[in-house]
């Protein structure tokens, strides 16, 4: 069996929502930010999960000063991100101790090998010359302990990662919507003696924001759902620690009272669970007897998915979109071409429903939500059109050197075939400009007129206004500068 979080509180603290509002504010923010890292250590958590990138760049620093000023004992994660086909151990290893040394240390409990997408991923990843021989390497010298996975895939390619016995625990995305799914993962990991650590448990919001919709899960009137929810997971004996993404002690306490003075014992929340599951007829069970579309549209997966929409329902002021696209990807691993609904109104799916739902309606909805988000590939490829012309531009940018502007090209080569325009890649963060990310060389944005770039396209979902607004002066120099997304956008990560 694992000892990888052995002594470790079952709630963990994630660093990628600390509040950092504003310039103006950023001295502030940053010691709000380590108050609640200390606050955390105080009220017992020992588990920390931080990663380049998070909270704005600041999250590392954060951690830091945090570290400098406590005395309690702690767990910290070095997270390596594992997604750029052209680095090798030497690279991985050298990030690693970069990490380490930013962070004031010497040596971590924990190490990941960071979002691993699909299978394929993980098989390179685990190949010869790549991080998991970075990651040998680091345990043997004694600066990492333990080495585990983060994992970003459909749950029976997760199995198959149990299956190879290279790892002491896992990261894994796992909530009250996902349970039923997760249930084969959750036993085979247990049966292989792997620690689950979990991220996402509260699915971005969703489940504390439709309470009534989650009552099922709480086993008394005094339980909060948000207490039902953590002492959920934390019934399977493989969930080990639930990581808490708080912005704010308020709320790092509830999810630290969702492992205080819980009557109820693991075995018998985790068979009322179990019981609920997929009892409330508001959803799809995935009987998939409505498989045989004539028009060959996916029904099983998008009603599975609906059945997000089916809790929060849709308006203008929601994201719900954004959850439900992102479910429909992470779990069937499903795009559409086209915006264009294909349903002739048949009727033959609904005939076949055992949940008597309204299938024609909602592939309805479905489709008009792929126009207004731009998730198909055809509105894509009338995104690129807009912004980036072929016959415009020769040499552009792309904004930040990240995965994400790596999927944004890999979506625009579907799409187009090939590439016609020399790509750059800019970033603000200092420790990427320089350097080489994903084959291309990483710039600052004082480089870009010397360069003869003619257009910058921001490809941050999160914080593309953000980057816009800080970068605007290079318009004043002839370049063009461009945001990939719109308001009403889904990720194009997912």
């Amino acid at each position: 069996m694992s000892k990888a979080f052995e002594n470790i509180f079952p709630i963990g603290l994630g660093t990628a929502r600390f509040p950092f509002k504003s310039k103006e504010t950023y001295a502030q923010d940053f010691e709000n930010a380590v108050n609640l890292v200390l606050y955390a250590l105080e009220q017992g958590v020992n588990y920390i999960d931080v990663g380049r990138g998070y909270s704005f760049n600041n999250a590392i620093s954060v951690l830091n000063e945090a570290f400098k000023r406590t005395n309690s004992q702690y767990n910290v994660t070095i997270k390596v991100n594992s997604f750029d086909k052209y680095k090798d151990k030497d690279y991985y290893y050298a990030e690693a101790i970069s990490v380490l040394n930013d962070l004031g240390l010497s040596s971590a409990s924990h190490f990941l090998l960071w979002t691993l997408m699909d299978i394929k991923h993980f098989k390179r990843s685990i190949s010869e010359n790549n991080i998991y021989d970075a990651a040998l390497q680091l345990k043997k010298e004694g600066k990492i302990k333990y080495i585990g996975a983060s994992l970003h895939m459909q749950h029976t390619e997760i199995l198959e990662v149990i299956d190879s016995g290279l790892f002491e625990f896992l990261l894994i995305s796992c909530h009250l919507l996902n349970f039923g799914d997760m249930q084969k993962v959750l036993d085979r990991a247990y049966e292989k003696g792997i620690d689950i650590l979990v991220m996402n448990p509260l699915y971005g919001g969703l489940i504390p924001q439709n309470e009534t919709l989650f009552e099922y899960a709480k086993m008394s009137e005094n339980e909060t759902v948000i207490q039902a929810a953590i002492r959920s997971l934390l019934s399977h004996p493989a969930i080990k620690c639930v990581l808490a993404g708080a912005s704010n002690t308020q709320q790092l306490d509830n999810y630290i009272s969702a492992v205080k003075d819980d009557l109820v014992s693991r075995q018998v929340r985790f068979k009322h669970l179990m019981q609920y599951t997929t009892k409330n007829q508001v959803f799809c069970s995935y009987c998939r007897y409505c498989v045989d579309c004539p028009m060959r549209i996916p029904v099983p997966e998008i009603m599975n998915a609906r059945n997000i929409i089916a809790l929060h329902g849709v308006d203008d002021g929601s994201n719900i979109e954004s959850i439900f696209f992102r479910l429909l990807n992470e779990k069937f691993n499903l795009t559409f071409e086209t915006y264009e609904n294909p349903c002739i109104g048949c009727g033959k799916c609904e005939s076949h429903c055992t949940q008597h739902l309204d299938i024609i309606k909602s592939i309805d909805l479905v489709y008009k939500m792929l126009k207004k988000t731009c998730y198909d590939m055809k509105s894509r490829k009338e995104r690129f059109e807009e912004l980036i012309p072929s016959s415009k531009y020769k040499k552009i940018g792309f904004w930040p050197a990240s995965q994400g502007t790596m999927k944004i090209l890999d979506v625009y080569k579907h799409i187009f075939n090939e590439i016609p325009f020399d790509i750059y890649l800019f970033d603000s963060n200092s420790s990427y400009i320089g350097t080489n990310r994903f084959g291309y060389k990483v710039y600052s944005a004082s480089e870009a007129k010397d360069l003869g770039i003619e257009c910058i396209l921001i490809t941050s979902y999160k914080y593309g206004k953000d980057i816009y607004e800080q970068n605007k002066h290079l318009e004043q120099q002839g370049i063009d500068l461009k945001v990939l997304y719109k308001d009403s956008d889904v990720d194009w990560w997912w």
